[in-house]
């Protein structure tokens, strides 16, 4: 049966942030590692989709969501780039080098997101 997000217990909780912790840290290192990209928040995105799924945001690391549903862990992973020369191409490599990076970590990640939401000029 699927798990009731409202009805874990204390210990899947801290798990749950424990690894949603983790998954932060792994994306700001992928994320790093491409000095045109950088992590944003996307202002006035949670409240649209808080009432959808379980939204989780570690303050100190804005620009990431995590969404769960019955199927795993969905990324949404917001950034801002240095220059609108190869955009999709930076987005798909960022994609890969975060799907890359988070497979050891956790085999409930299904799709990651790279959504783009300004170029610094």
């Amino acid at each position: 049966g699927k798990k009731d997000v409202f009805h874990m217990t204390e210990e899947e909780h801290q798990e749950r942030e424990a690894l949603y912790s983790r998954i932060c840290d792994t994306v700001c290192r992928a994320v790093t590692d491409f000095p045109e990209a950088k992590l944003v928040a996307p202002e006035g995105f949670q409240s649209i989709l808080s009432g959808i799924s379980q939204v989780w945001g570690k303050k100190g690391t804005p620009g990431i969501m995590i969404h769960s549903d019955s199927e795993g862990l969905i990324l949404d992973i917001s950034v801002s780039l240095a220059s609108a020369s190869s955009l999709a191409e930076t987005g798909k490599q960022l994609q890969n080098a975060v799907w890359k990076s988070l497979q050891p970590l956790t085999p409930q990640i299904r799709a990651v997101n790279i959504d783009i939401l300004k170029v610094e000029k």
